[in-house]
């Protein structure tokens, strides 16, 4: 069992809620840069919204039909999210 399995929810939320609003800063402070990884940034908050819609149907409706589609949604946006993260990362070594 994992660090985070083994979290309640609302430790769980508020994670995400720290980890949504370090996003929202990044999101302040680096506006006006051009940069691939800025695809990453802005592509982070919809994976937490998506993790944490996840957990707590996980918690609250396990072993049903909900809970199948959420979590085929969470892996498919979490997959799409790791290819764009090793894109952006080579489109940056290739510039650099």
């Amino acid at each position: 069992m994992t660090i985070i399995n083994s979290m309640d929810v609302p430790t769980y939320m508020i994670m995400l809620l720290v980890i949504f609003g370090m996003d929202v800063y990044a999101f302040i402070k680096y506006r006006k840069v051009k940069a691939p990884w800025k695809v990453i940034v802005y592509g982070n908050p919809v994976l937490l919204i998506v993790l944490a819609i996840n957990r707590v149907i996980e918690e609250y409706a396990p072993d049903t039909h909900l809970y199948n589609v959420s979590f085929a949604v969470t892996l498919t946006i979490g997959g799409v999210y790791l290819v764009i993260s090793f894109i952006a990362g080579y489109i940056n070594k290739k510039r650099s």
